[in-house]
């Protein structure tokens, strides 16, 4: 599997938007996570999930189908049920916590926002499927209340984070494509060297000759050894790199990719989701010491992300930047 740039969801939605108002109890809605008076209900859980159910189905499911929301994270815990308990149940708190933050110091939506925020939830609802809508439970009216805790929790993090430098460059946010052929001995290494050389194809050379079955790789300079950081990030596309001798092994790298444009961009986006969070991380670690925090385990556990069927990705938070 190429390693994924994995986005958290919440953090990247705050960095471009603005304003709201917390989240109200509506009568007939069922309350999943709650905290003082500020709830998230059913249906603006399910649209959350839905995030993150699509995202992560538009990457993964062309490679290994739906089984991969069944793979092993740890030895007791599914993918489905990692994403579940660590990205959305957090972003769930993270929202309630913002929200609690924005009632104290007063920060609410202007009538224009209120409008912008009521104009992208209809937008964003009408470019559901009708799957997804099920899956949901959710009307426009569910998607605005959770359109307006984004804006206003994006408002919060601002104030939070207010001159605080979090620039983010080009360079260290890049994520480069490569190929890798692993050899036991300088002569082999030196002879698929030649080969290529003479116009063989480095990849045929690589699944004919590699010791590893692995040999494509993607990836950012931090997932690396700095050495090998070093020199992949120091090659432009199309260059091969001389052989290198780490331990008993000779290795040759051909860069396909020096700058994989998607994934720099969402690896971009975490990098400063990141920096952005640490803005704010000794005030949201505070209110998760002191709060009062009820979660609904049934509603969580029914949470099946798995669900098959037309999950086209749609991305809420797009439709939130653009108004």
């Amino acid at each position: 599997m190429k390693k994924r740039i994995l986005t958290i969801l919440l953090a990247c939605a705050l960095i471009c938007v603005s304003g709201c108002v917390h989240l109200d109890f509506t009568l007939g809605h069922h309350i999943a996570v709650s905290s003082g008076g500020i709830r998230i209900t059913e249906e603006e859980l399910r649209l959350i999930a839905l995030q993150y159910k699509t995202e992560n189905e538009s990457y993964y499911k062309p490679l290994f189908g739906m089984d991969f929301w069944q793979m092993k994270v740890t030895e007791d815990l599914t993918y489905e049920e990692y994403i579940r308990e660590y990205y959305i149940f957090n972003e769930c708190r993270a929202i309630l916590c913002l929200l609690e933050i924005a009632d104290e110091q007063g920060i609410s939506l202007t009538g224009a926002e209120k409008e912008e925020a009521s104009a992208a939830a209809e937008a964003y609802f009408q470019a559901l499927t009708e799957d997804a809508k099920t899956f949901t439970g959710a009307d426009a009216g569910d998607a605005e209340e959770l359109f307006r805790a984004y804006m206003i929790a994006g408002k919060t993090v601002e104030k939070l984070i207010e001159g605080k430098k979090l620039e983010v460059s080009d360079e260290e946010s890049r994520v480069a494509d490569f190929a890798i052929i692993r050899l036991g001995s300088q002569k082999e290494a030196e002879e698929i060297l030649a080969r290529y050389q003479a116009g063989e194809s480095f990849l045929t050379l690589a699944k004919e000759n590699s010791l590893d079955e692995k040999i494509e790789y993607t990836a950012s300079r931090e997932d690396l050894l700095p050495a090998a950081a070093d020199i992949v990030f120091s090659m432009s596309s199309g260059d091969i790199s001389d052989i290198i001798l780490a331990g008993d092994s000779y290795f040759i790298i051909y860069l396909e990719n020096s700058y994989d444009t998607l994934l720099s961009l969402n690896h971009k986006r975490n990098l400063l989701a990141e920096r952005r969070f640490e803005g704010w991380k000794d005030v949201y670690e505070e209110y998760l010491g002191g709060s009062e925090l009820k979660r609904d385990n049934r509603m969580f556990q029914a949470l099946s992300l798995s669900e098959d069927g037309d999950f086209p990705y749609t991305d809420m938070f797009g439709f939130i930047r653009s108004y």
